[in-house]
C-alpha cells in the first residue's frame, strides 16, 4: 500500500514537472520563437558597403570623357572579437605598414584629433571649424573614444598612446598617425568588421610588398577599387560632373548631426 502510494507521488511529480516543461516548450517554440530566433540571429548577419563601379562617358565618336580605373588601397581591420591584449600587435603592424607605404613615397591618410600648434602645445583641431560647433564635436569625441571629459589635450594624446601600447619614446609625427589609425577604428566600432583605409591608390609593389608580409602585418590588408579618370581634364565638366571626398568640415558636421556617415 505504501509503495503504491509513493509511485503514485512520483507519477504526480513527474507529471507536474512534464507539463511545466511543455509550457516553457510551447511558450518558446509557439508563442516566442520568432523573437528567440532573430535574437539568435543579430550577432550573425553584418552589412558591408560595397562600393559600385560608375559608366564610362564618351563623346558621340566614342572618345572617352570619364571611366574608372582599376587602382588599389591599404586598410586595416581589427578582429572585433580580440581585446586590449593584441594592441600591441596590432599598433606594431599599423607602424610597420606607415613606414612602408612612406618608403615608398606614399601619402598616409592621418586626421588625429589632437595635433601639436605652431607654439608646440597640443590642441584640439576640427578643419577649421569653431566656437559651439567646436564644442559640441570635442564632447563627442572625448565620449565616443571613451576619455576624461576634463583631461587637456597634451594630456589626453599621451592617456591614449599608453592604451594602445605606443612606446613613449615614439616621435610626435610617427604617433600622430598611429593614433589616426586607432581612432578610426574606434569612432566606428559599431561596424567593426569594415576596414579602416590608410592610402589609396597605391603601387603595385606596394601592393606586392604587403602581400608578402602579410603574416608579419596583422590586420594590415589590400583591397581594389576604382579612381576616376577624366581624360579630356575640364571638358565638358558641366555635362559630366565630379564626385570627390568631401573635405569641408563645417558640411561634414552638419550632415552628421542629419545622421549621415562620415
Amino acid at each position: 500500500m505504501k509503495q503504491t502510494k509513493r509511485i503514485i507521488a512520483l507519477a504526480a511529480v513527474f507529471g507536474a514537472l512534464f507539463l511545466t516543461l511543455a509550457v516553457r516548450l510551447i511558450n518558446i517554440q509557439l508563442h516566442n520563437g520568432q523573437k528567440y530566433y532573430d535574437r539568435s540571429q543579430e550577432g550573425k548577419i553584418k552589412v558591408l558597403r560595397l562600393s559600385g563601379t560608375r559608366g564610362t562617358i564618351t563623346d558621340r565618336n566614342g572618345i572617352p570623357l570619364a571611366y574608372d580605373q582599376k587602382s588599389y588601397n591599404v586598410e586595416f581591420v581589427k578582429d572585433p572579437s580580440e581585446g586590449k591584449t593584441t594592441y600591441p600587435k596590432y599598433t606594431e603592424s599599423i607602424r610597420k605598414t606607415i613606414a612602408m607605404l612612406e618608403n615608398n613615397g606614399i601619402k598616409v591618410s592621418s586626421n588625429f584629433a589632437i595635433r601639436k600648434s605652431t607654439d608646440g602645445s597640443m590642441e584640439f583641431y576640427w578643419g577649421g571649424v569653431t566656437g559651439e560647433a567646436a564644442a559640441s564635436r570635442e564632447k563627442r569625441w572625448r565620449e565616443d573614444m571613451y576619455v576624461d571629459k576634463e583631461d587637456p589635450p597634451e594630456i589626453l594624446f599621451e592617456k591614449l598612446k599608453e592604451r594602445y601600447a605606443i612606446p613613449a619614446a615614439t616621435p610626435y609625427e610617427e604617433a600622430y598617425k598611429i593614433l589616426s589609425v586607432w581612432q578610426e577604428v574606434q569612432l566606428t566600432r559599431y561596424m567593426s568588421y569594415n576596414p579602416i583605409t590608410i592610402a589609396e591608390n597605391v603601387d603595385l609593389n606596394t601592393v606586392a610588398e604587403i602581400e608578402m608580409r602579410a603574416m608579419d602585418l596583422p590586420g594590415t590588408q589590400i583591397s581594389e577599387s576604382t579612381i576616376r579618370v577624366y581624360p579630356k581634364q575640364s571638358m565638358a565638366a558641366h555635362i559630366v560632373g565630379y564626385i570627390g571626398r568631401m573635405t569641408d568640415e563645417g558640411t561634414m558636421l552638419r550632415l552628421e548631426q542629419e545622421g549621415y556617415l562620415r
